[in-house]
Parts: C-alpha cells; structure tokens; sequence
C-alpha cells in the first residue's frame, strides 16, 4: 500500500498489557494479537480486505487464504474473532467481492451474528453508494458468540472524518489475571531499630573464641568472623535478614548518569514533601522536584537508546557462524514492543521528550498531507484548481466583507448534504 493511504493496527490500554500478546502471523493488512481470557483465549484478526479495482481479485483471495491458514492454526486452542473492513458485503451480490466473501464464509463456517444490525457502515464521498462492509465475524460453532452483550454500528457524524463509521462490539468476558513469577531476596537489616548494647555483648564474647582457633587462614577467618556478625545482628535486630518475595517488573537498565538522576530527583522529592507538597505550579520546589524528574527520564530513554543502537551495531558486525547473537535478535522480535516511543527520528531530526516528539509527528503527517507529484499526476488541473481558488478568494475580498470561517454547524449542514 502506498505512504499514508492504508493500514491496520491494533490498540488497546496499557493496564491489560499482561494479557494481550501480539501474534507473528498476518502482514501488512492483517495484524493479530491473543487476548488471555476466561476457559479458552481469543485470537483476534484484524484486517484490511483490498477494494474493488482491476485485478484486485487475486489479492482478494490471498489474503482471505491468509486469514484461512491463521483459522486453522488456532481454532483449537483460541476463540477465533476476525473483523475489519472487508470491502465485501454479506448482505449484497453486486460486485465481486460481495459473491467470493460469501463464498469463503460459507465454506469455513465463519459469519456475523443476528446481534449485529443490517445497517450501512461505508459512505463513499462522491454520494452514490453506500453499504455494510465492515464486520466481526465468528466461527458459527464458537462459544463466544453466547458472550456478546451487544454489535453497534454508529451513525455518521460531521466530527468524523473518515467515510467508515465504527462498528462496536462488547463481549460480556473476564480478563484471566496472569501471575506474575516473584522473587525472594533478603531484606536489609533495619539498623534503627538496632539494640546496640546486645549486638556488641554478643560480638564481644565470641570473638576471643575465634581469635583463639585462628589457624591463620584469611578465607576462613573471614567466614566466621561473617557469621559472628550475622549471630549478632539476629540477637540485636527484630526480623533480621528475613526473606520476602518481590514481583519482577522487567529488565532495567542503569548506569552512572542515571544514579546521579535518581539520587537527586529522591532528594528532591523529599525536600518537596518534608515542607508540606505544595502542588502551585509556581512553587520553587515543585518546579525543582518536576524538573529533576524529568532529567531522570531523560537518562533512562538516552540509556535505552543507546543500548538498542549498541546491540544493532554488533548484529551488523557479527559474523553468520555468530548462533547466540542470531537467537537472541530472535528473542528481541518476540518481544512486547514498547508502549510509550522513548525516542523519535525523522530525517536529521531526533525527539527525547513529549513536546518535542509530537512536534515531530505534526511534521510527519503535515508531509503524507501534502500532496506529491508522482509520474502520472495531473499538474495543470492542480494549477487550475489552485487559479480558481485565487480568483474566488480575491472576488469575496474586494467585496470589503471578509471571508467567514467554517465553524462546527456549517460544517454539519454541509456534511449532511454530502452524505444523503
């Protein structure tokens, strides 16, 4: 597909992150992912069926066999939910697509549901056709058609700009809580709560003992004199080394700079709060106490990017006999990707912070917007229209009565007017 015409993706909020996993299947109009839920997982596909054009019924037909192929692999193990925009109707037999979408559906016992309203979800621009090309479909003997509670097809509206309208789907369904594998660790000693007197009894009556079967053995001299402490420290302090377990949350990374960081965002995070939080923006303390945060910030993403750069610089320079490099570039795909961009590049330019990264977006999409002289493209009816354009503008400006912005209900009427 061409730079900003089409594609798929798959969103969802960071708090399910633990049950949704990105499957490998599908390509660049198909995108799938496992959602972990009640007695049996759900493999949901999401796709973008190729439109009515010439020749379009080969590609057609690759990607419903490609849709197939992931059928098969998970019927067994997943609820299977295919949905997208089909550019096929099973509600219509005029064009192509309608007949071999129909087809296929009948073939694999895949369909919509009679939850789902006979309603339009496609309006073409020019006004003339319209029709229901946008669906969830489901196996016919699938469990989870007894949990949709509802399948909504929205109306259209002025605000969206698109000439799809959403198709929604709620399922009465329970997320299967993963656990999370926990770590034990020996706490560190609570040196406050201490009894002084009893640690340096102990350490003073035991001590002789060792000097005494001393045999001038460093190693084992210092492994005893270990345990002396230890012996101390479980007379002297309550809940001495005692184990606890800690749930993991991911591989961090550290170094120097990043230290320094989180050292004096804490310190700055204390003063903040040993005078009371103040939460003005203004307040000199809370402005320090934001600003160390976000150098912290700061040194992780640049720590994260420079990771990522070092590991692609030695898979370039590894040799093909390298295996444990291979595998672990392996491991790095299957992955969950990260949620939040941490670092962003368009050209010559790089982003590491929020204002800055989204400026970069605004550029990025400013540029698909704009219009690009390809080999077949119409210049002189550009420059046409663009004469044309200029010769209205100065006909209402010499007029003395200023040229009126759209606002919100012009825009409805005419929006309106376009669709019926």
């Amino acid at each position: 597909m061409k730079r900003g015409y089409g594609g798929v993706a798959i969103i969802w909020k960071k708090e399910i992150n633990e049950n949704i996993k990105e499957l490998i299947d599908g390509g660049n109009r198909i995108q799938a992912i496992h959602i972990q839920q009640g007695d049996k997982p759900i493999c949901l596909i999401n796709v973008y069926m190729p439109s009515d054009s010439k020749n379009a019924d080969i590609e057609y037909k690759d990607t419903l066999a490609q849709i197939d192929e992931m059928i098969e692999k998970y019927k067994d193990t997943h609820e299977i939910i295919v949905c997208g925009d089909m550019n096929g109707s099973l509600d219509r037999s005029s064009t192509p697509h309608d007949k071999i979408l129909k087809t296929f559906c009948k073939e694999k016992c895949i369909g919509n549901t009679e939850k789902c309203p006979v309603k339009e979800t496609f309006y073409h621009q020019n006004g003339m056709s319209k029709g229901q090309i946008d669906y969830f479909l489901f196996k016919s003997n699938s469990e989870i058609i007894n949990k949709i509670r509802q399948i909504d097809v929205l109306d259209t509206d002025p605000e969206n700009t698109s000439d799809h309208v959403p198709v929604i789907l709620t399922l009465n369904s329970q997320l299967k809580k993963v656990r999370e594998k926990a770590t034990t660790i020996i706490a560190k000693p609570k040196w406050t709560d201490c009894d002084h007197q009893i640690y340096k009894e102990v350490i003073n009556k035991e001590l002789p003992k060792l000097m005494q079967k001393s045999k001038g053995i460093i190693e084992k001299d210092i492994k005893n004199l270990e345990k002396l402490l230890h012996k101390a420290g479980e007379a002297a302090i309550p809940k001495y080394r005692r184990k606890i377990k800690i749930k993991s949350k991911g591989k961090a990374i550290w170094n120097e700079q990043i230290d320094k960081a989180s050292k004096q965002s804490k310190n700055a995070f204390k003063v903040w709060r040993q005078h009371g939080a103040p939460q003005e923006r203004s307040n000199e303390l809370k402005i320090k106490m934001t600003a160390a945060k976000r150098i912290l910030r700061k040194a992780q993403r640049q720590a994260y990017a420079s990771q990522r750069e070092s590991t692609a610089g030695k898979i370039m320079k590894a040799s093909n006999s390298d295996t444990k490099l291979f595998y672990k570039l392996i491991n790095m795909q299957r992955k969950t990707p990260l949620i939040n961009t941490k670092i962003l590049k368009l050209n010559e330019k790089t982003a590491e912070d929020g204002p800055s990264i989204m400026n970069i977006w605004q550029e990025h999409f400013q540029q698909l917007a704009t219009p690009t002289i390809e080999e077949n493209f119409d210049t002189e009816k550009l420059e046409l229209v663009e004469i044309q354009n200029n010769i209205i503008e100065s006909i209402e400006r010499e007029k003395g009565q200023g040229i009126d912005l759209v606002n919100h209900s012009s825009h409805q009427k005419q929006s309106k007017k376009v669709r019926n």
